[in-house]
């Protein structure tokens, strides 16, 4: 804690005596603070470029030069804060500049990959030829076998390698094109070993930053002959390298290229270069004293603060060395157990020897604790750890004193500069439980992930912690990416990098180049290919594959919409088309096709002989040169249509694929197009291929609109392909939803940023062909290549060597496995890159104690290395935040790694009996609830609501809380929160007493089956609400038990004390119901769920298609020109043209929606899907005939009934609009005492007065009954009558056949939509409103529209003729007269409900009040009176546990259950008796 280290201080100094100066602090002392100070106050002494400072990443030099420039209040320099690599560059580029030399460019990873394939792809040929080099025979040494080629390659091989040992390539040489214009050395290039060549890279790199020159080489060889296996893989690197330098110089001529490791190299050579050349112009003495000036003229400023100079590497000290002895002042902080490059070449111990007892002499001095420095606002920097000693500082104390020093120290390791000393201290023993430290177990992976997001998150929610402030610190980048996705997909926002794969493993990547490929072909037919038949079939049908099976071709009618393409489907027609070709007389395409083709064999021959090569047309020779006359309308490759034998390319697969991708004026490929067309006929497939070839020809004639001059260039060529894709905008807008497509093409745009950024790049190759050899030879991801915008606020993920110099108030270490962390893997063992290492650091001794390998007493000093380099890393991790939470697994499978046993035993004990595994969600606060984590997001909010409404009594706090929840999350959108969404929940019969408050919780009882849905809910305003329940008899599950409260049936003082029960019905289930309501209890109720019938499959698709039409504006075109003109009209089009142009485009809508009817496995279910399939263009025309018709002339379209009423102007058109209803028999009656004349009753009597309308209630019928309805209307029409006032239309669409004209009048699902309509659950916000009769809007008509036999709806003797009267009108039952159609003039046609007696009263029905009801018989108030009972009817059935069912007639005839519903079969047989019915 003594001799504090002060920022002017060591300025002094440095000003004083010029010495470099090398601060060592303990992980969590200030470091990078102090660095920051430091180079503030050079700038202030020295001005803006006197000085600067260097990281070892450009993110942290990126943030800390923010700093700084925040600090300062200005800067000349952009960045004073950069990377020792950006200097070396700097100084490169200008030393250049003075001697007039070309500037230098970087070479990427991925270029120096590309430059290494090829190298290796020279001896790879040479193996296939048998002509081998000096090269491949220490290929055949090193691998120790003959056949050496096939180890570094894939397995798999590849479409390359399979043409290995060919003829014609044997024949070839390098600069033969082949296929797609590649060269041969290209296609070797193609599945080498990963592995091998990423060793091969970092091995040039190690050779590089060890400054082992060709001049050493033979020294090195020498120091190493009693190592064979050393040698050899040390003459094979020196000789790749010499290869690949001469590859470099040959793929840019004419340019000096670094890459990266050799850049700090090149940076060293031009400071010495430089300091001769000032010598030598006498801008210096001999001396070197005071060079400022020339410093600054080559960008080298006067002082340098490197901070973690730990993870420089011996090039990188090389280059500081340089620096110092050209008058550069040097501070050096860091500390040897940080680093975490020791992977990329870092020797840290050694690099800090080297510079206090190397040339730099530096003086060594330890930073202590700084406090001058303050916490960076970007938190870049780490603060220090405050009194008294926590228990992650106490482990982080283990591990720092447990790591050894390479080198010889004289000191012992609590001793050293840079060690964290608390564990000695031991009078400060800190708690276990002290706030800083979180040690978990858990049982399985999942388990881990789980609860780890779940806490980030619980963190974020329950105490306003940042994202910013949280990081996850895992040991490898596969954990990044794993954790990373997921909380990605649970929508919190994260900063990692999660590109997996190099550009050309993407198949967005892959379908760009394959349709510009295609395009090219088209273009430049004039140019020879030399293609065999095969291969020209081949190469179209990979890029038409590649096409396929991407995602830029769909079967929609539109980019992005539809299923994406396959070739399957294409590739069989193909070979329909081929064995159909004997009998092509009979068919006028195929004789088309064979015509076709044959013209280019024609124009072949015939431009052979013209040519001077008469043997071709009988032996396929080729001309010596390969190219012909450029002025041939026909293509040039003269062996097009020749076989390796001579023999010509039968009509076939390969001939169309052929002239598709030629697509000469002979042979259009627009033939090939619709043959393959025909032979499908409707499969949505023949449209993706349409899509296809649509998009080649309009890149084609992009590229042709260019200039010859860009259209080789990829940036324009890319361009043309992108726009004629046409999913940008579609991708752009899935992209910010967050679900998996949201993901999938967030990451298909980043891949195309990606693409297009490194085609402007300087790196990129100018031509388009060798672009794509370029990206297609990239196996690195280089993610750098892309410019992401900023995440204001997102967690961070990443490794140790991404946390160095950073902090954060949380952090998460997960994975802390054995085997993983630490990882003993051996490096860079292919080329003995290790060895190397300790041969030019510490001599031959180094290399000999390796090769005993830790026998004796003695051991591996490369695995003390490896272990010291995980330990580092791992105190990397736990010096990076304030509280840390370090977990692992541990099963049958995993276990713990030693590193948590060792430091930490006081939570991780050895014997796994003694182990406490953590659960998921598991809170330490006993008064929060346990939720098994799923908590956190509101899929898992609505699971743990549900599982405690489950467990527990409905009068508990809880279980009220988690009702409330589930009401809030529906009201916002959360559909699994709703009942109505639920499945396999059975709803019991409870009754709670008690209570006035009209708006206290209300229960759903709801359950999904194909015709509707019974759950139960409890809607509660608060969780101190409470009230008393009295379970019936039939309440039978803790569920049921929880769902059920109370709510106010009306405003009448009898309702206060009649219990109300809540049901919620679809207009589909009120219908069955009604129907029979055992056979619906029996396949609804009592079944699980099944998969939807053809007939409802294809339903939804004809909903889906007219939702489409309208929103589309197809059915308003009166009122819309712009839609006129896109379906190709204008204004004086006929009513027939419009209807026609209708009609195509629903089609078209319908091709991209339509389920492949092929594609199903059943057989009868194929033949009805089949049916449903050819009927739909009848149905969609059956819609667009109303769509037009009704918009343009709505009397002429209602022809002989306009003289009856009249449906007005249609202004909108609401589709599958939602609705919610409630209501109950206090709504009912005020309808009904609303009526003019009537004298009112209470609702008890209306009630069992209505019972007599459906033969007596059901013993589920109680007063309190609410009902909620839920649904959709299919279509809903706003229009306007002549005198200006609005009218609403309901519009039910069906696909199936048509009923009696009483069913289509009595249909329940309209009466349900009318209900939905005029009682909504919430109005203007408000969840219960007491009147809502006089909000209802006036519905003038209801119908079913049976698109499949009539083009109007509810058509009976013309159109509209069986519509549905309304409910209510203005405010109270319909009571308006029955307004006559066309042969219907009385409403007695169309009623079906039961004659009443007007002597005999129900039971407790008043005489005055029953003759009053009977009064309305033959009227419509009746009739809506009879429509509403049978909704009522329904949802008492599904209460009651007993039922006597009165199933219709209608039901009876259809009825699928006879076998088991005893009220459709009539009786029921058994062994013992036969019950009758």
């Amino acid at each position: 804690m003594t001799n504090r280290l002060d920022p002017h201080e060591i300025m002094n100094g440095l000003d004083r005596d010029g010495v470099t100066r090398l601060i060592i602090g303990a992980p969590g002392s200030g470091k990078t603070g102090f660095a920051v100070a430091l180079l503030v106050e050079a700038l202030r002494r020295y001005g803006g470029a006197g000085a600067a400072m260097a990281v070892p990443g450009r993110v942290a030099a990126e943030s800390l030069s923010n700093e700084v420039i925040h600090r300062l209040g200005f800067s000349q320099e952009t960045r004073p804060v950069g990377t020792l690599g950006a200097m070396a560059f700097r100084v490169v580029s200008a030393l250049r500049a003075v001697q007039g030399l070309v500037a230098p460019r970087l070479l990427n990873g991925a270029e120096q990959d590309a430059l290494l394939r090829t190298v290796m792809a020279v001896h790879l040929k040479h193996a296939a030829l048998g002509d081998d080099c000096n090269t491949c025979d220490l290929l055949r040494e090193y691998f120790a076998q003959d056949d050496w080629a096939h180890v570094i390659r894939f397995d798999s091989g590849g479409d390359a390698f399979r043409t290995m040992d060919s003829p014609n390539l044997r024949e070839s040489n390098d600069s033969v094109p082949v296929v797609g214009g590649s060269s041969s050395v290209e296609v070797f290039t193609r599945g080498i070993s990963d592995a091998f060549i990423g060793q091969l890279r970092d091995m040039l790199a190690r050779l590089d930053e060890l400054g082992v020159g060709p001049d050493e080489e033979d020294r090195l060889l020498r120091r190493a002959i009693a190592e064979p296996r050393l040698t050899v893989q040390w003459k094979l690197a020196f000789a790749l390298r010499k290869e690949y330098i001469v590859a470099q110089r040959q793929a840019y001529p004419g340019q000096y290229r670094l890459d990266a490791s050799y850049l700090l190299v090149a940076g060293m050579h031009a400071v010495r270069e430089a300091m001769a050349l000032w010598r030598q112009t006498g801008k210096v003495d001999a001396s070197g004293t005071d060079m400022s000036a020339q410093l600054e003229s080559m960008s080298i400023p006067r002082l340098l603060v490197v901070d973690d100079v730990q993870d420089t590497t011996l090039a990188g000290m090389r280059f500081l060395e340089v620096l110092g002895a050209a008058g550069v002042k040097l501070v050096l902080v860091g500390n040897p157990d940080e680093s975490v490059q020791s992977f990329r070449g870092s020797y840290p111990e050694y690099l800090m020897r080297r510079a206090v007892r190397g040339s730099l002499g530096a003086i060594e001095e330890p930073l202590a604790r700084h406090e001058g420095a303050q916490q960076l606002a970007n938190t870049q920097t780490v603060s220090p750890i405050s009194d008294p000693i926590s228990m992650v500082r106490l482990v982080a104390s283990r591990v720092s004193l447990s790591i050894p020093s390479p080198e010889d120290e004289p000191l012992p390791p609590a001793l050293r500069s840079g060690k964290i000393t608390d564990v000695l201290n031991k009078t400060c023993e800190p708690g276990l439980h002290d706030g800083t430290l979180f040690a978990r177990l858990y049982r399985s992976a999942r388990e881990e992930l789980d609860d780890v997001v779940w806490r980030m998150k619980r963190s974020h929610l329950d105490h306003d912690v940042k994202w910013n402030d949280m990081v996850i610190i895992a040991h490898d980048n596969a954990t990044v990416r794993r954790y990373g996705e997921r909380l990605r997909r649970d929508g919190v926002p994260v900063r990692y990098s999660s590109i997996t794969r190099p550009l050309k493993d993407e198949s967005l990547v892959q379908g760009l180049f394959a349709v510009l490929e295609l395009a090219q072909l088209r273009i430049d037919k004039t140019q020879s290919i030399r293609m065999k038949p095969a291969d020209c079939a081949s190469y179209v049908h990979s890029r038409v594959r590649a096409l396929m099976g991407g995602p830029l071709i769909t079967t929609g009618d539109a980019p992005g919409r539809g299923v994406p393409g396959r070739i399957a489907p294409v590739d069989s027609a193909m070979n329909a088309l081929e064995s159909l070709a004997p009998i092509a007389q009979d068919s006028a395409f195929l004789s088309s096709l064979l015509s076709s083709w044959e013209s280019i064999c024609d124009s072949i021959r015939s431009h052979a002989c013209e040519t001077g090569c008469e043997t071709l047309c009988e032996t396929g020779c080729e001309t010596s040169s390969g190219v012909s006359d450029a002025g041939s309308p026909v293509i040039e490759t003269l062996d097009i249509a020749q076989q390796d034998d001579g023999s010509e390319l039968s009509f076939g697969a390969d001939a169309l694929y052929v002239m598709l991708g030629l697509d000469l004026p002979s042979a259009p490929a627009r033939s090939v197009v619709e043959a393959v067309h025909a032979v499908l006929g409707e499969d949505p497939q023949a449209r993706a291929f349409a899509n296809l070839w649509a998009m080649v020809s309009k890149v084609s004639n992009a590229l042709r609109r260019l200039p010859v001059e860009q259209r080789s260039q990829p940036r324009y060529a890319l361009s043309a392909a992108w726009e004629a894709a046409g999913l940008a905008s579609v991708w752009q807008r899935t992209a910010l939803l967050n679900t998996e497509d949201g993901r999938t093409a967030n990451d298909r745009l980043d891949a195309a940023m990606r693409l297009f950024q490194f085609a402007e790049d300087a790196a990129a190759s100018r031509d388009l062909e060798e672009f794509m050899a370029q990206v297609r030879g990239m196996e690195v991801q280089a993610d750098s290549l892309a410019h992401v915008g900023p995440v204001e606020d997102a967690v961070m993920l990443t490794t140790p060597a991404g946390a160095a110099g950073r902090h954060w108030r949380y952090a998460w270490i997960p994975q802390v496995q054995q085997d993983v962390w630490p990882n003993l893997a051996g490096r860079n063992t292919m080329f003995g890159g290790e060895d190397l290492a300790e041969l030019v650091l510490r001599g031959p001794q180094a290399i000999s104690h390796n090769a005993v390998g830790g026998s004796g007493m003695n051991q591996d000093p490369q695995f003390t290395a490896v272990m010291s380099a995980e330990k580092k890393g791992f105190l990397v991790a736990l010096t990076r935040a304030e509280q840390i939470a370090i977990s692992a697994v541990w099963n049958d499978d995993l276990s713990p790694s030693d590193f948590l046993f060792g430091y930490m035993p006081e939570y991780f004990p050895r014997n796994r009996q003694q182990a406490q595994f953590a659960a998921v969600g598991d809170s330490s606060d006993d008064a929060y609830p346990d939720y098994a984590g799923l908590d956190a997001d509101p899929r898992g909010l609505v699971a743990a609501a549900r599982t405690v409404m489950a467990t527990h009594e409905p009068d508990e706090v809880i279980a009220r809380d988690a009702a409330q929840a589930l009401a809030l999350l529906a009201v916002h959108g959360v559909e699994s929160a709703d009942p109505a969404n639920w499945a396999f929940t059975q709803q019991q019969s409870i009754r709670h007493h008690g209570g006035d408050d009209a708006h206290q919780a209300e229960d759903v009882c709801h359950r999904d089956g194909t015709d509707g849905t019974e759950h139960c809910r409890q809607h509660g305003r608060s969780s101190e609400e409470r009230c008393s329940s009295a379970p019936s008899a039939a309440a039978q599950t803790p569920m049921a038990r929880t769902a059920m409260a109370r709510t106010s049936s009306g405003p009448d003082t009898a309702a206060q004390s009649v219990p109300s029960l809540v049901v919620t019905l679809s207009p589909s289930a009120v219908d069955g119901l009604w129907a029979c309501p055992v056979c619906w209890m029996l396949e609804n109720r009592f079944a699980g769920p099944r998969m939807s019938s053809v007939a409802t499959g294809f339903g939804t698709v004809i909903h889906a298609v007219a939702q489409q039409g309208s929103e589309e504006g197809l059915d308003l075109l009166s009122c819309h020109a712009d839609r006129l003109e896109d379906l190709g009209l204008d204004a004086t089009a006929s009513i027939d043209q419009r209807i026609e142009a209708v009609h195509q485009r629903l089609l078209t809508i319908y091709q991209g929606r339509r389920p492949d009817p092929s594609s199903i496995a059943d057989t009868g279910n194929r033949y009805a899907a089949t049916r449903k399939d050819e009927s739909a263009q009848a149905a969609l025309g059956a819609i667009a005939d109303y769509f037009v018709r009704s918009d343009a002339d709505p009397e002429a379209y209602l022809g002989k009934n306009a003289k009856n009423f009249a449906i007005g102007r249609l202004a909108k058109v609401e589709c599958e609009r939602e609705f919610t209803a409630r209501f109950g028999w206090h709504e009912i009656a005020a309808a009904y005492n609303a009526l003019s004349g009537v004298r009112p009753i209470d609702r008890s009597t209306l009630m069992r007065m209505m019972g007599a309308l459906v033969g007596g209630w059901p013993e589920g019928m109680d007063e309190g009954l609410i009902v909620r309805l839920s649904g959709r209307i299919d279509r809903m029409e706003h229009r306007v009558l002549a005198d200006g006032s609005e009218r609403i239309r309901l519009i039910d669409y069906k696909t199936g056949k048509v009923p009696s004209v009483k069913r289509i009048f009595n249909d329940l699902q309209l009466v349900c939509y009318q209900l939905g309509l005029a009682f909504p659950e919430v109005i203007d916000g408000d969840i219960r409103k007491a009147n809502r009769l006089d909000q209802t809007p006036t519905i003038a008509q209801s119908a079913l529209f049976h698109v499949g036999q009539h083009a109007a709806p509810a058509h009976s003797y013309a159109p509209e003729g069986a519509f549905q009267p309304p409910l209510f009108v203005d405010g109270a039952l319909n009571e308006t007269p029955f307004t006559a159609r066309q042969n219907y003039q009385k409403l007695e046609r169309f009623l079906d409900m039961p004659m009443l007696n007007v002597n005999q009263p129900p039971c407790g029905v008043p005489v005055q009040a029953w003759q009053q009801f009977t009064a309305f018989a033959g009227t419509q108030t009746l009739w809506a009176l009879t429509m509403i009972a049978r909704v009522m009817y329904a949802a008492a059935a599904i209460r009651s546990s007993e039922l006597t069912a009165h199933p219709q007639s209608t039901h009876i005839e259809v009825c699928r259950m006879k076998d088991v519903c005893p009220a459709c079969a009539g009786q029921i047989s058994t062994v013992f008796e036969t019950r009758q019915a």
